[in-house]
């Protein structure tokens, strides 16, 4: 009866992350699939939306921390394995390949 309220405060309070491992379909100048190093071990399915974020390292008051900047929205076409899933490009497409290419950091984060 709590489960799906257990897994909702989880997903936000704990997000998982995962990497992009390679883009498998591109236009000239966007992203339009991609492969990330998360499946279904890590509880993902088909349909799932996922955030695309880059990781920027931000000196405030002399301390660095790690700022996460949301650049994309992606959502699961299709699950592989345990380990890798298949997702179409939603939002940031340009942005994403364009980062991807130039080896910024970038994470894969689950959305409530």
């Amino acid at each position: 009866r709590f489960e799906k309220e257990i897994d909702v405060f989880v997903s936000k309070n704990f997000p998982a992350s995962f990497l992009i491992v390679e883009i498998q379909e591109a236009s000239s100048s966007a992203a339009k699939k991609i492969l990330i190093s998360g499946g279904s071990s890590y509880g993902l399915s088909k349909g799932d939306k996922l955030s695309v974020v880059e990781l920027l390292e931000v000196d405030v008051a002399g301390k660095k921390i790690t700022r996460r900047k949301e650049i994309g929205e992606i959502k699961i076409s299709k699950v592989e394995d345990d380990n890798f899933s298949i997702c179409d490009v939603k939002s940031g497409g340009e942005d994403i390949l364009s980062k991807f290419n130039s080896k910024v950091k970038l994470e894969i984060m689950t959305k409530e």
